[in-house]
């Protein structure tokens, strides 16, 4: 099993003079924080240019002690937004006839003085205060320290970073979130006890590097980081924790051990033997021996993970010691895969008290390579902008902590924000394929390579598992199953694993990791100082001079295609990209001249590493940079192929289509690819190769019939392929815990507004009258903020919490907020209709606002109907009605997930009660749909069902 990464808790004696309690004020004085000011802002929204501040608030500090307080409420001239209002508390009374910023500008100043400012997000606060007071509030004569990053550094393994996950994390009070003088003091209080804890957190070769990085004259809080150098100068690097000591023997598992007298009864307290989980394990351990393709479908509370993973073990580990069997199991969320690792494989071998030989496989470039993150952290004056740079210090401490190189171990960095960045220090395939970057010298992936092939169990992702079938279900002496959880989502998976896209931001990525556009930094440069050829380096010289125009040529290039198709773009709106078409030969010729220079740029980049690498006496340090520019080559031929794909729209099995790129479509214009079907594609690279396969989920049936999937994934009967089915009963007696109730006086859903305004008085009822914690579902953003602006003024008057999921906080925190609340309300769109598990009063009421449709006009789903209609089969029933039935009952599945659970769904789209349709979806539902025909009655019938 996986092992969590160590954390540094060892320190030298010199280190440990004193106490943790004793530290704040020694090390506070040492840091030059033995008086600081914590500084906050509340505004009208996140734009510096066209919001304004409504709120201040700054704390000064002293050894450690809140001395004094600046705060005061601001008008600023205008109207605040409902969500604003929801999330401070703060209204247009409490804000009107308050002094402009300009009126309190030089008493804030004088508060602040020269004292080192401190701040949650920091240059949040300070663009703000740039922008109402002026440059004096750029603070140049000041130490400015942020606790985010301050926490992403040292605390890298957090997973989350906002001031209340900190708070947590500290055991500080957050009094009043979200206003000015309360955060600012949590902010305070937070570096006070990060400074108590951080001489266990750093050592002296760590800090040398932090302040290495930091200490090019740019980063604010330079000073901080040059005193922590010194300070810990004598600190010993922590031992890194010595595994934990498994079992020899393997674990031994039959399906008995999840009866009544098995071995998780007996060993689990939180376990409870289920029939429907005993009958699960045997029809997936029936499938594995009969070389069976198995559907089937699981309701919550049945058990699922250990109802596939206990005949998984069993069949894996059937045999001896040196068989080489294997079960891989795939899934769709990150939260699930870490749920098997964590919690229920971790439960088999608390059961078993024997070793589970189980691990995790990701993406490659899911994995540090150490490697290269030296060399990136000795090249880091050369090749990384300021910016950049200061975007490594998150991964140096737990670089050298970590015993798998997983990024997804820590939440203060994050790939998907960081892409240049990572890009540089992830394993790669070409930078990462010579021998001098094995598993024993720092690349994690080969590490996790080798941990695949010893496991007996393997977890990965869908994404993973359709970059390469064979790899995972083939080989050479190994005999496989194959487990797919969270299947409903199996197509859309292996669709987004083989789609593509060509954007300004890919070319972007490919053209940094070349050259910086406004500076001499960049690894051509770096390469062109130190090649010993001088025809090499001059044309080094020159490529240089090539990427730097086309960063130019390229913002033209994607602005010019935008241009021309003569229509306002924006991210959230597909338009269809069809071959042969005026708008494709636009795209086609306004491009052209730019994949005619990557052409040029690419054979000139194979032309130069093709001498370099003729080069035997290259030092070592130049040739880690050549197999650089060997990664960089190789991704400039991804986007290459991607680009000419993209917009020559040709092939049959794909759909094309193009969209704004950045804010409102002001980077230009973006082209997109994907797999219209890829039923053709599971069927001969999986289901044909597979000798025993399960795919399971909670809602994988229509109508009670698996057709619609089987179609959908290529899964067909026949001589290669075996398919049985199984859909299980669900434990709980949903006819006892729920209701399912559809108002019937509302307007048609299509009516938006005057649809909103009534769902609007049905949630505002159930704030006023019925205190139960409601999850609203939304089909869009648009449809919450419309929700959230109308139920604002009802919230305050109940003082109910009322939440949106589109609010800047991520969902976990969000759920986590509802969850604690007490008739709270919480309104969001796609990500909450699945994956969020909330349990008895977290979560007794429902609300569908529309059912859940995919937008017909989608370039995708438009192409899937056309290729239905080309078979001969209706896209509305056998695709949209499906995939709509399909996520209404994920989103209702929220509500029951124990067997004492009791909770109401309410179904405010009344094409439920009055279309063909509505009927076959009404089927779909875990209980029969019961009308209410006005207001006062389907309030009536929420109090009795609770109160009864």
């Amino acid at each position: 099993m996986t092992k969590p990464v160590p954390r540094a808790t060892s320190i030298s004696a010199s280190s440990a003079t004193t106490s943790p309690e004793q530290r704040p004020a020694a090390w506070l004085t040492e840091l030059g924080l033995g008086c600081f000011v914590a500084v906050d802002v509340e505004t009208t929204g996140i734009s510096p240019g066209d919001d304004e501040i409504i709120e201040v608030g700054a704390v000064k500090f002293e050894n450690g002690v809140v001395v004094d307080t600046f705060q005061t409420l601001l008008d600023p001239g205008r109207k605040l937004p409902p969500f604003i209002i929801s999330l401070t508390g703060i209204t247009d009374r409490d804000v009107a006839g308050q002094p402009k910023f300009s009126d309190i500008r030089g008493e804030l100043l004088e508060f602040i003085g020269n004292s080192p400012v401190v701040g949650q997000n920091i240059s949040f606060d300070v663009s703000f205060l740039v922008a109402s007071g002026g440059t004096d509030f750029r603070f140049p004569r000041n130490t400015l320290l942020d606790t985010a990053e301050l926490a992403r550094i040292f605390w890298a393994e957090l997973p989350r970073f906002s001031l209340s996950s900190l708070c947590s994390a500290f055991a500080v009070t957050l009094h009043s979130a979200h206003r000015a003088s309360d955060d600012a003091q949590a902010t305070g209080e937070i570096l006070v006890e990060m400074i108590r804890f951080l001489p266990d957190r750093v050592w002296g070769d760590l800090a040398a590097e932090i302040a290495a990085i930091a200490g090019n004259g740019h980063h604010r809080s330079e000073q901080f980081f040059d005193r922590l150098r010194s300070l810990a100068l004598d600190i010993a690097p922590p031992q890194t924790a010595e595994a934990e000591t498994e079992p020899d023997n393997l674990a031994e598992l039959s399906i008995a051990e999840l009866d009544d007298n098995g071995l998780f009864s007996h060993n689990l307290p939180h376990f409870t033997p289920r029939e429907q989980q005993v009958q699960m394990a045997t029809a997936v351990a029936n499938a594995f021996v009969n070389e069976e393709v198995l559907l089937l479908e699981a309701p919550t509370g049945t058990g699922k993970s250990l109802g596939y993973l206990v005949p998984a073990l069993e069949w894996a580990l059937a045999g001896d010691e040196d068989s080489n069997r294997q079960v891989v199991v795939s899934s769709h969320t990150r939260s699930l895969q870490e749920q098997l690792l964590t919690k229920e494989i971790v439960d088999i071998a608390r059961s078993t008290q024997r070793r589970v030989p189980a691990a995790v496989l990701k993406g490659r470039d899911n994995y540090l390579c150490k490697r290269r993150l030296r060399a990136a952290l000795r090249d880091v004056d050369g090749r990384l902008s300021d910016g950049d740079r200061h975007k490594l210090l998150p991964l140096l401490r737990w670089s050298h902590l970590t015993t798998r190189g997983d990024i997804g171990e820590i939440g203060g960095f994050r790939p998907e924000y960081e892409p240049l960045v990572w890009s540089m220090v992830c394993s790669d395939a070409a930078a990462c394929s010579g021998a001098g970057c094995g598993a024993n010298r720092g690349d994690y992936y080969r590490q996790a390579l080798d941990d695949a092939k010893k496991a007996r169990l393997l977890l990965v992702n869908h994404a993973l598992l359709a970059t390469d079938f064979t790899r995972f279900l083939g080989g050479e002496g190994t005999e496989r199953r194959l487990v797919v959880d969270e299947a409903h989502q199996f197509e859309r998976a292996i669709v987004a694993a083989y789609s593509l896209s060509f954007s300004p931001v890919a070319v972007r990525n490919v053209l940094s990791r070349l050259s910086d556009e406004r500076s001499s930094r960049g690894l051509l440069t770096k390469l062109a100082k130190e090649s010993r050829d001088d025809e090499v380096s001059t044309e080094l010289v020159a490529l240089d001079i090539l990427v730097k125009a086309l960063y130019r040529k390229s913002r033209l290039a994607f602005q010019h295609a935008a241009e021309g198709l003569g229509q306002q773009l924006n991210e959230d709106t597909r338009k269809r990209l069809r071959a042969a078409t005026p708008t494709q030969e636009h795209l086609a010729n306004a491009f052209a001249d730019l994949i005619s220079d990557f052409e040029e740029l690419s054979e000139r980049l194979d032309g130069v590493l093709r001498a370099l690498f003729a080069d035997d006496e290259t030092r070592r340090d130049v040739k880690e940079r050549m197999l650089e520019l060997r990664s960089v080559a190789a991704s400039l031929n991804e986007l290459l192929d991607t680009g000419r794909m993209t917009m020559a729209a040709t092939h049959a099995n794909y759909v094309y289509w193009y969209e704004g790129a950045g804010n409102r479509g002001a980077g230009g214009v973006s082209l997109s690819a994907a797999p219209i079907s890829v039923a053709a594609i599971l069927q001969n690279a999986l289901w044909t190769q597979t000798h025993g396969a399960v795919l399971t989920s909670a809602t994988l049936t229509h109508e009670g019939q698996f057709a619609v999937l089987e179609k959908t994934l290529g899964i067909q009967q026949g001589d290669t392929v075996r398919v049985s089915r199984a859909v299980l009963d669900s434990p709980f007696t949903l006819s006892k815990q729920m209701r399912c109730y559809c108002p019937s006086f509302l307007p048609d859903a299509k009516q938006t507004d005057a649809h909103h305004d009534q769902v609007a008085a049905i949630l505002a009822r159930i704030l006023s009258d019925v205190p139960r914690n409601t999850l609203v579902l939304c089909t869009s953003h648009a449809s919450a903020d419309g929700l959230i602006k109308r139920l604002t003024p009802v919230a305050r008057k109940h003082n109910r919490v009322l939440l949106q999921q589109r609010s800047g906080r991520d969902t976990h925190e969000i759920v986590k907020a509802f969850r604690e609340s007490s008739g709270g309300m919480l309104i969001g769109s796609s990500a909450l209709w699945e994956g969020i598990d909330l349990v008895g009063d977290a979560l007794q009421i429902v609300v569908v606002v529309k059912l859940p449709f995919d937008v017909p006009t989608d370039p995708w789903q438009e192409a899937r109907g056309e290729l239905a209609t080309e078979r001969g089969d209706d896209p509305f029933y056998g695709i949209s009605v499906p995939a709509c039935a399909i996520r209404l009952r994920q989103g209702l599945g929220r509500l029951i997930r124990h067997p004492e659970d009791r909770g109401v769904a309410i179904l405010a789209d009344t094409r439920l009660l009055n279309t063909r349709y509505g009927k076959v979806l009404q089927r779909a539902l875990p209980v029969p749909l019961e009308p209410r025909a006005d207001l006062d009655t389907l309030i009536d019938s929420l109090d009795n069902f609770f109160q009864n």
